[in-house]
Formats: C-alpha cells, sequence, structure tokens
C-alpha cells in the first residue's frame, strides 16, 4: 500500500497522513507545505489508518485511495490574517478595520 509505504517510520512504527473534511473557523484557511491557501480538507498526523474513537470517523476517508485523492488537495490550518468584525459579522483584513465602518 503506498499511502503505508510512504508514512512509515524508520523505527518500524507507522505514521500515517490522512486528509480530514473538517470544519475550520471563517477566520483559518487550509494552507499547503508550498504556501498554496484555500485546500479543501485538513492534513493529520495519526498513528492508525483507521480512526480510533466513533465520533473522530466523521470527515475520516472511506479508502486509502480517496485518501490519496484528498492528500492532493489537504493543508495545515493557519490564521488567514482577517478577522470578523464584531458590529457587522463581515470578514475584514486587519488594515481595513475602521472603527466608522
Amino acid at each position: 500500500m503506498a499511502l503505508r509505504d510512504a508514512a512509515q517510520h524508520k523505527e518500524g512504527g507507522n505514521i500515517f497522513l490522512i486528509g480530514l473534511e473538517r470544519e475550520i473557523p471563517n477566520t483559518f484557511t487550509l494552507v499547503d507545505l508550498k504556501g498554496n491557501t484555500g485546500k479543501k480538507y485538513s492534513l493529520g498526523f495519526y498513528f492508525s489508518e483507521k480512526p480510533r474513537r466513533r465520533n473522530a470517523g466523521e470527515g475520516w476517508p472511506k479508502t486509502p485511495e480517496d485518501n490519496l485523492e484528498r492528500l492532493k488537495d489537504a493543508g495545515f490550518p493557519m490564521d488567514a490574517l482577517v478577522i470578523k468584525c464584531g458590529r457587522c459579522a463581515g470578514m475584514r483584513f486587519l488594515i481595513s478595520i475602521t472603527a466608522f465602518h
């Protein structure tokens, strides 16, 4: 299995890269290792290819092939440098917030 071989640790322990469907706050974005933003799946490191808890299975890929496809569009959560306005609930970049909008 390609995923297992790619993620196997030298000492024999397995670490799996899993692309998860997760909601992240709208003030965050998912960024890959190249710096590309707007990714669809959240990247996680796990010691098993299957979820350990029942509720952790939500958003988990159904098959290893599905996971490999997800990894092509996966990234780590990162602050998007926007804030949610307390007055209008709109999203604003930090430099565009004014007291009078």
